[in-house]
Order: C-alpha cells, then sequence, then structure tokens
C-alpha cells in the first residue's frame, strides 16, 4: 500500500508540474507566417548584459495585406517570473518597419522570443540570441567614436583590475544609428565618451535623451586633438570652449601621473593637443590646459586637449586606469553611482501609504434603506400576520428582514462610490545647489476588482516599484513562468498587472513626470548676530508652512505664495543647560557643529510644537498634522540617507522643506476608467547654498563646506602641501589613527582675509586622540571644537592650514 501510495503522489506531481513546464517552454516556440518576416537583435549590434535595460531592435516586413498587430517579448525577471514587453503597430503592404523595444533583463537568459499576434491570436514567433553578454555588475561605458577600439584600454575585467577595487568596466560602440532614443536605455551607461564624432549627427530626440541624461548626474568626457573641431561644439554650450590651433606638445604624460599623484612608465613623447582660452582648467602642463571640468546639472562633462584615442596615449600602460583614476578622485560620487543598477526613486513609495484618504461616501442612503425595510416590511408583515392570527411566526419574519436590508446596503455599498478604486499619490520635488528641480512621483494604488488591470498615466512614464533588479539564475532550475508585470509601449503606454485578491496595495513610481514652472531662489549667509536666509519662491507652486533646518538649528517658515520673498534669522543662541538640548524656534547653536546627530530632530520638534492643540488645561496633538509631520520626516530623512556622504552632507548643508500645492496632476486610469477616489500630497525640499561672505564684510566658512585633503610628512614631520594618493582605494572618511593622519583645508582668497575666529570639528574622535596644528615650525595640541588661539600663527601664505591626528596609546580604528 505504502508503494502504490507513493507511486501516486509521483504521478500527481508530474501532472502539476506538466502546465508549468509547458508554460515555460512556450515562450521560445518559434512560429513562421509566409506573410511576414521577423528579425530581431539585441542589446548594441548583438552585445547586451544583465540587470540593465537594454534594447530589443526589431524588423519587420509585410508580404501580405496591411494588418494591425501586436509585437510582444516575454523577458525573465527571476526564475519563476517574467515581463512581457508590447507594441502595437500598422503596418501596410509591402512595407518594412523598425522598433525598439526597451526591456530590462533581470535574469540569466540565453534565447529571446518575439511574438507577433493579429486578432488575439499568435502567427509568427522568431527567436534570437546575444552574440556576447557582458559582466552584469561591470560600469557601461558608451563610446561614439570614429575608431572606437583606440579606447578599448578602457575596459576593465579581473586580469586587468589594477587597483584591485573589484569594479569593472566595459566599453560598448555607439553610433547615429543605435544610440537611445529613450531616456531608460541610455541611462544604463554610467559613462559616454565622444572622441571624433559629431553629436550633432543625433537626432533632436537623441540629443535631447543625451542632455536629460548628462544633467541627471553622468559623466561625459570629450576628447580634442585634431578631431576636437568635429567633438567640442556640442558641448560648447557647456563648456564654453572653441578649439584653436593644434599644438605638439611635451610633458603631457608626466603631467598626468603629477595631477594623480602617482608614478609610472613615462612617456616623452610629443602630444597633439587643442589649444584653448577660459574654460574651467581641471588639469595643465606647465599652464597649457589638459582637461577641462564643467558641471552640467547633476552630471560632469571632461574636455580633452588631447584625442581620447590617442595613439601614443592608448597604447601608454598607466591609460589603463587613468580615468578610473580621476573619477574616483574628483567626481567619486557620480563614479559610485554609475555602477548602480538600481534607483533609489522607489524608496518614496511607502511613504505615500501616509496620506489619509478622505471618506466622502454618502451614509445616509444605504441608512435610510435599512430603516425602511426594517419599518415597512415589518408593519407590514406585522400586519398581515395579526390578521390571520399568526403572529408567532414574527420570530422568523424578523431576522428574513434583517438579512434582506444587509443584502441591499452590501449591494449599495458594491456598487456605489466606496467599491472604487483608490489612488494615493506623493510627489516629492527636490531642488540641489544649482537650482535644478527633479520631481519623484510615487502611486498607491488599490482596487476591488480581480485579474489583470491595464494601468495607465495622463504624463510621464509608469514603473512598478520593485523593479530594477539582477538575480543571478541558477542553472539547474526551471525557466520562469508566472507573468508578472505587462508592458504597454508605444503611443498607448500602460503596465498590466494582476493585483490579486480585492484591494491589495501596489506601489508604482512615474518617471519623467510634469515639473512646475519656474523654481526657488534661496541662500544663507552669517552675520555677527547669527544664521540670516531668505526663500524667494519665482515657481507656479504654492508654498505652505514650512522649515528651515540645518546643523545649528531649525526655523519655522511661513507660506510663501508665488512670487513672494520671505526673510528670516537664526539667532545666535546657547542651550541653558549645557548636558540639555532644548531647541528653540528661530534660534542657532554653534555648540552643535561638533555633533553629527539625525537630520529629522529639528524637523520632529517643529511639528511636535506646531501640531499642537489646546483644549482648556489640556494639550493634545491634531492627528492630520501629525500624520503630516511623519510623512515630511520620512521625505527628508530619506534624502539624507540617498546621499553617499552621509554625517558630512548633513553637516555642510542647509535645507528648506515645505508641503506644496499647485503642483502638475497626474491622471490615473484603470482598464481605461479614471480613478476619481484619489487623495495626493507634495513635499518640496530644497538644499540652500551657503554664502561665506557677509553683509559687514566678515567672511564665515561653515564646517563641512572645506574639503579635508589627506596629505603626508616631509622626514622632519612638516607636511607636504599636495594631496595624499590614495588611488588603490575611494577616498576615505574613515582614517586610521594608527598612521596619524595629516590634513590639509586650503582657505579661499586667504590673502584678502584676516582670520579672527578659527575651529575645527568632527563627527566622531576617540577621547585618547590628540589633534595638533602645524604654525609652520612645529606642531601645536589642540582641542577640537574649540576656538584656535592665535590662528593666523596656523594660516599661510598660500591659505593652507594643516592638522593631524595622533594616538598616544594603543593603536585604534
Amino acid at each position: 500500500m505504502c508503494r502504490i501510495r507513493n507511486i501516486i503522489m509521483l504521478i500527481l506531481i508530474a501532472m502539476l508540474a506538466l502546465p508549468a513546464s509547458g508554460c515555460a517552454e512556450a515562450l521560445h516556440e518559434e512560429m513562421h507566417s509566409p506573410d511576414l518576416t521577423v528579425e530581431a537583435v539585441m542589446g548594441y549590434d548583438g552585445v547586451m548584459t544583465y540587470g540593465k535595460t537594454m534594447p530589443a531592435r526589431i524588423r519587420l516586413e509585410n508580404h501580405g495585406a496591411d494588418m494591425t498587430c501586436t509585437v510582444a517579448m516575454n523577458v525573465y525577471v527571476n526564475r519563476m517570473q517574467y515581463n512581457r514587453y508590447e507594441m502595437e503597430i500598422s503596418l501596410a503592404a509591402a512595407a518594412t518597419k523598425e522598433i525598439v523595444l526597451p526591456v530590462f533583463v533581470g535574469s540569466k537568459q540565453d534565447t529571446f522570443t518575439v511574438e507577433v499576434w493579429k486578432d488575439g491570436e499568435k502567427f509568427c514567433a522568431v527567436n534570437t540570441q546575444p552574440s556576447k553578454v557582458l559582466n552584469p555588475s561591470a560600469m557601461l561605458v558608451g563610446v561614439l567614436s570614429d575608431a572606437p577600439q583606440n579606447l578599448s584600454y578602457m575596459n576593465i575585467d579581473m586580469s586587468t583590475d589594477v587597483l584591485l577595487r573589484n569594479e569593472y568596466i566595459q566599453t560598448v560602440p555607439l553610433n547615429a544609428q543605435n544610440f537611445p532614443e529613450e531616456l531608460d536605455l541610455l541611462s544604463s551607461f554610467g559613462v559616454l565618451m565622444v572622441d571624433g564624432f559629431d553629436i550633432g549627427l543625433l537626432s533632436a530626440n537623441q540629443q535631447q535623451v543625451l542632455q536629460a541624461w548628462l544633467e541627471a548626474g553622468h559623466i561625459l568626457i570629450v576628447g580634442g586633438g585634431a578631431q576636437a573641431s568635429t567633438a567640442w561644439p556640442a558641448v560648447s554650450g557647456i563648456t564654453g570652449l572653441t578649439p584653436g590651433e593644434l599644438v605638439p606638445t611635451a610633458g603631457v604624460a608626466p603631467a598626468l601621473l603629477q595631477w594623480l599623484g602617482i608614478s609610472g612608465q613615462p612617456l616623452d613623447k610629443e602630444i597633439l593637443l587643442t589649444a584653448a582660452d577660459g574654460g574651467h582648467v581641471l588639469v595643465d602642463a606647465q599652464g597649457v590646459p589638459l582637461i577641462w571640468r564643467d558641471q552640467a546639472g547633476s552630471g560632469m562633462v571632461y574636455t580633452t586637449a588631447f584625442s581620447l584615442g590617442d595613439r601614443e596615449l592608448s597604447g601608454w600602460e598607466p591609460m589603463r586606469s587613468f580615468w578610473q583614476r580621476l573619477m574616483i578622485k574628483d567626481c567619486y560620487t557620480l563614479y559610485q553611482r554609475a555602477f548602480q543598477n538600481y534607483t533609489n526613486e522607489a524608496s518614496y513609495a511607502y511613504e505615500s501609504s501616509r496620506i489619509p484618504l478622505t471618506n466622502d461616501v454618502p451614509l445616509l442612503p444605504a441608512a435610510a434603506m435599512a430603516l425602511a425595510i426594517l419599518l415597512i416590511g415589518g408593519t407590514a408583515t406585522y400586519i398581515l400576520l395579526r390578521r390571520f392570527d399568526k403572529r408567532q411566526w414574527l420570530w422568523l419574519v424578523l431576522p428574513v428582514l434583517a438579512a434582506v436590508s444587509t443584502v441591499v446596503v452590501c449591494v449599495m455599498a458594491v456598487s456605489g462610490p466606496a467599491a472604487q478604486p483608490t489612488v494615493l499619490s506623493l510627489s516629492v520635488l527636490q531642488q540641489g545647489e544649482d537650482g535644478l528641480l527633479t520631481r519623484h512621483l510615487t502611486l498607491d494604488v488599490a482596487t476591488p476588482e480581480r485579474g489583470e488591470q491595464l494601468i495607465t498615466v495622463s504624463d510621464g512614464v509608469l514603473r512598478p516599484n520593485n523593479e530594477e533588479r539582477y538575480y543571478d539564475y541558477d542553472e539547474s532550475k526551471k525557466l520562469p513562468a508566472t507573468l508578472n508585470y505587462r508592458y504597454v509601449l508605444g503611443e498607448k503606454k500602460g503596465l498590466g498587472i494582476d493585483l490579486g485578491t480585492p484591494w491589495t496595495t501596489k506601489y508604482f513610481r512615474v518617471k519623467e513626470a510634469p515639473l512646475p514652472q519656474g523654481n526657488i531662489d534661496t541662500s544663507v549667509w552669517m552675520e555677527d548676530d547669527g544664521l540670516h536666509g531668505y526663500i524667494h519662491n519665482q515657481s507656479s507652486m504654492s508654498l505652505g508652512e514650512g522649515v528651515f533646518l540645518c546643523r545649528y538649528g531649525y526655523c519655522s517658515i511661513p507660506a510663501i505664495a508665488p512670487g513672494e520673498k520671505h526673510e528670516f534669522v537664526l539667532t545666535k543662541s546657547t542651550f541653558a543647560v549645557a548636558n540639555r538640548h532644548v531647541y528653540e524656534d528661530g534660534k542657532m547653536y554653534e555648540a552643535l557643529a561638533a555633533q553629527s546627530g539625525q537630520p529629522h530632530t529639528f524637523v520632529e520638534e517643529y511639528f511636535f510644537k506646531t501640531s499642537q492643540i489646546k483644549e482648556g488645561e489640556v494639550i493634545r496633538q491634531d492627528p492630520e498634522k501629525r500624520n503630516l509631520a511623519n510623512l515630511m520626516t520620512q521625505v527628508i530623512d530619506q534624502t539624507y540617507r540617498d546621499n553617499q556622504n552621509y554625517y558630512s552632507y548633513y553637516a555642510s548643508k542647509f535645507h528648506y522643506a515645505a508641503f506644496t500645492q499647485d503642483v502638475p496632476g497626474v491622471q490615473v486610469f484603470l482598464n481605461g476608467q479614471e480613478a476619481e477616489r484619489t487623495a495626493s500630497r507634495a513635499v518640496f525640499h530644497a538644499v540652500v547654498p551657503f554664502d561665506p561672505d557677509g553683509s559687514s564684510g566678515k567672511v564665515y566658512r561653515v564646517p563641512g563646506t572645506d574639503k579635508a585633503i589627506r596629505v603626508q610628512l616631509n622626514p622632519d614631520g612638516s607636511p607636504i602641501r599636495e594631496e595624499m594618493s590614495q588611488s588603490a582605494s575611494a577616498p576615505r572618511e574613515y582614517h586610521r589613527l594608527s598612521e596619524q593622519p595629516a590634513f590639509m583645508f586650503r582657505v579661499k582668497d586667504a590673502g584678502r582675509l584676516t582670520i579672527s575666529r578659527m575651529a575645527f570639528y568632527t563627527d566622531y574622535m576617540p577621547k585618547n586622540a590628540q589633534a595638533y596644528l602645524y604654525n609652520g615650525s612645529e606642531w601645536i595640541a589642540y582641542d577640537m571644537g574649540t576656538e584656535v588661539k592665535d590662528p593666523q600663527q596656523f594660516v599661510d601664505e598660500d591659505g593652507c592650514i594643516c592638522l593631524q591626528f595622533r594616538m598616544p596609546a594603543a593603536p585604534e580604528d
């Protein structure tokens, strides 16, 4: 019996596995049609990777009559699920059409199948395979060049990882034909290199995508040399550079090594350089500019006087890691982000659940209907039963009437406004120091319906909250057999998803959502009495009550209408009890400069006071205001978490946050029907630039704004006034005290300043460590967080100040 039972169990398991297996295998079944020829190429000329959005280029040739069809492709998300990408197209007789499906390949997939559907039936399917798959963890570098092979020195794999950072880089040749026309596709590249390529050959849409990609926080490197006249004009609006004459120049290679602070194989050959005046020079050789650096939005543009594919330089051994070293040293945050295969936008999604949804469903009709059934039905039944002397049946009639009224109320509820889908939306508008405004829009969607829902938005691109992750694929596991999302592309963009059980909440984000007009002009500076600032609303938004906060304290800001300007002051103050910090609105506490703290401390303090309601002798908090306080606290805290340099970022930055109105709305549709039960909130957040020059002529440098440069010491103990090489590691926020590290600050315009007050702060320092300041001849002991006596003696003629940490006891990390 036991054996028979086991056999039956095995048969049942096999029967259950057959449908899933058949479904998985059906993902790649080919089907040919005499009326249609389909060709497909994955990636960029067959080169692709996983964990990033890749193009699927599809060419269709119609041999039959006019048709309207849907082109689809199934792409693995993980070993259990797959996404489906669809685009509806019209194809005339004897016509040829090329389309691009931007697909995110979340797991290893060797075969991709293009399906063509017509009138609800699949009538053609063609398989394609990539010719090469790159390392999913590598940064992709797009190369726009007439000789892309000359830039192959950028490739870094395990065998060529000179810095031993396990950070790999792969170049991908691009041209005007395969250059992405969608931001999602171009965002798969961390860096673009342009050498001898005219960006003007790109279409207007491609150039617009390139501009958006750059301003979003990516790196563009433009080469010069003999072909500078081809590449430079397209970025001259950013760099201000105009190519001049070609000049053979010696000493280029040594200057590049010197700037990096490393030694290397000598290269004593002349290099052709493009002469140009002005610009922001980053690296020069005895006054001759080699590399310029310019910021574009949140991104960076590097322009070189030499060709990126110069034969002498490209074959020079140190060039294999030159750009990696330069990005680590000069724009480390952008360099790190270039390796990320995911976005931080989704981190705001769950905050939308804090938004209250007003329940305006009328309850009176349902209550009246239930009461009417009970009263009228009960009275009529009683009269009827009394007439026939059957009043003993009332015990049965009354429960029946109650059940009928309950059913009627339920029917009214199911068909009434309470049964309509709900949409909660949260807009986080962030403005950087450069004034660039970005919008993160997240949606919280729930519906009583079962089955797949096609969700669309009126503006922007709808994306699920939890996409863009790469999963290692296990060859021993089965193929994915469950549909995850259905991406509808083309003119009718949408996202199909099975929401599961009724009222299951799903989170989405809307990319490229419309922005309000204008921005917020704001600045802060220091005077003798404290921190002064202003906020000038030059946007179309109405800013509600908000808060200005920094490391020193906070200040409540009233509502500011478009065109209005508000000035504020944080007055210098001290704590009544030194070890018990009680913060006051509009007060500045310099003692806090020595502490790191948490960013939401002042936000919570501010909202705790503004949300209080006093009823007689009882003080309670307004629930709605408290809920909004939690929402803003989470948004501001997330802003800090998203930044790479958490504590120093908090130390040096000033912030303004407020709830806002008049943000361009985005309508949400489920299966073509607009969602009407909605609630939304918008939070504006700005990083406020600090101006060191006050109106009284005094200059105040805020702790954290001046970069501490690690320096080495001479044998006699004096500091070497140039940055210590850290080529084999990231710019460190953590330094071993056993190394007795020394740092240098360079005071801008020191020649015109007289230092009257000076103090140094650190986020963390062991109690038994000691700091020292260098006065030009010896190191003088100094207590961190206190004012320096006679500070001018520690500032040399170049404005350099040197500080060292020592550990007298046993070394401690």
